[in-house]
């Protein structure tokens, strides 16, 4: 008879098997940087009074306590999840709100879909100034990350000096701006330079700005797509949102939505995230998982993860393995729970392949869906 844990990795092998993870959609010839794609019909010119600007610090800590204390009055997500394990696959799954097995982007190399439209995109279309700004060797803008940005300049390069020009040209960037605006800054340095940044591009914000700080992913160690890689700061300031503390788990690709619905502006029906507005405004919301991937294979994720309220469940496609970790008792995920707690681990595993599969469907057939259908698809958390 087979004990809890072979049957786990057997039923995910099984699964993994018949359910190819690469998008359906052809990706066709790469499109220009800076391209756009198509948006769907009914995009209107926006009626919100603010810009955005939108800071994507890589390896920020999760622990939030400094950056509340450096500014007061934001909404602070505790337990938000990067899609990714490393800053280009992150970044994409923030600005087109796909995950990664279906935006395609998980080694150097790797375009994004054309089939996915951006955040800059959909504020483009509606008016606004768009800009992306970005200091990082791991970012290539070939890759499809710099689409839809009216003026863009993603520096391949890490350095100290790189992340400080590409901060004063956002800095100046911002200064010129006279109506509304979608600013995207990506850098990746250690913690005290990210916070210099941070107040740089505060100050240089229009007042009523909405602020929005993040890290497409933290700093690392221990297993990968584990608690230190994929748990990450979210934190949103706005004249329209009263400061609270979300205990609930987010993912960063529900902030595109969010952002574009509190702008009035259509969201892309390629976006599958789930607009976490409703959790910003301190509604009630369906329970939702964080779900994360990444890979050595062009193009085709290997190594899953979900996170739920305290477990993380990681599983490996390649060997079958699937380990299962209480985070509160254990951050560091060191003990695999896996035989211990099966209720955990097969429950877990139940909803990891629903969300294969739905992301799988969605990227193939959400043309076809109606915009009601995809937003009640996402609210009850099949995304």
């Amino acid at each position: 008879m087979l004990d809890h844990t072979r049957c786990l990795s057997l039923l995910l092998a099984l699964f993994a098997a018949s359910l190819p993870l690469r998008a359906a959609a052809a990706k066709g010839p790469p499109s220009p940087e800076g391209s756009r794609s198509p948006l769907p019909e009914g995009t209107t010119a926006s009626a919100a009074r603010h810009g955005i600007v939108l800071l994507d610090l890589v390896g920020l800590p999760a622990d939030q306590a400094a950056l509340e204390r450096e500014a007061p009055g934001a909404v602070v997500f505790a337990q938000a999840v990067s899609q990714g394990a490393a800053a280009g696959p992150s970044a994409a799954s923030l600005l087109t709100s796909q995950y990664v097995q279906n935006h395609g982007l998980v080694v150097a190399g790797d375009r994004i879909s054309t089939t996915a439209a951006t955040m800059a995109d959909a504020f483009g279309g509606a008016g606004y100034a768009t800009a992306g700004f970005a200091a990082d060797a791991s970012l290539d803008p070939k890759s499809g990350v710099a689409q839809g940005f009216k003026t863009s300049d993603f520096k391949a390069d890490s350095s100290s000096a790189a992340f400080q020009q590409a901060t004063d040209a956002a800095v100046r960037w911002l200064a010129a701006q006279h109506g509304p605006f979608f600013l995207y800054w990506h850098g990746v340095r250690p913690a005290a330079e990210s916070l210099e940044a941070f107040r740089a591009l505060r100050k240089a914000a229009p007042a009523g700005t909405v602020l929005v700080l993040t890290a497409g992913a933290g700093l690392g160690g221990g297993p990968e797509l584990g608690e230190r890689t994929v748990h990450v700061p979210l934190l949103i300031w706005s004249p329209d949102l009263k400061p609270r503390r979300v205990a609930e788990v987010v993912r960063l690709v529900d902030l595109g939505p969010a952002l574009l619905e509190w702008a009035k502006i259509t969201v892309p029906d390629s976006f599958q995230g789930a607009s976490l507005a409703p959790l910003a405004e301190g509604r009630s919301a369906t329970p939702r998982y964080g779900f994360s991937a990444s890979g050595t294979a062009p193009g085709k994720p290997s190594l899953f993860s979900i996170r739920g309220e305290g477990w993380q469940m990681i599983y490996d496609k390649a060997s079958g393995e699937a380990r299962l970790f209480d985070l509160k008792a254990d951050p560091d995920m060191k003990t695999d729970l896996s035989e211990s707690r099966p209720d955990i681990g097969l429950d877990l595993t139940q909803r990891l392949m629903r969300h294969l599969r739905e992301t799988k469907a969605s990227a193939r057939r959400g043309g076809q869906l109606s915009p009601d259908l995809l937003r009640q698809m996402r609210e009850k958390g099949y995304w």
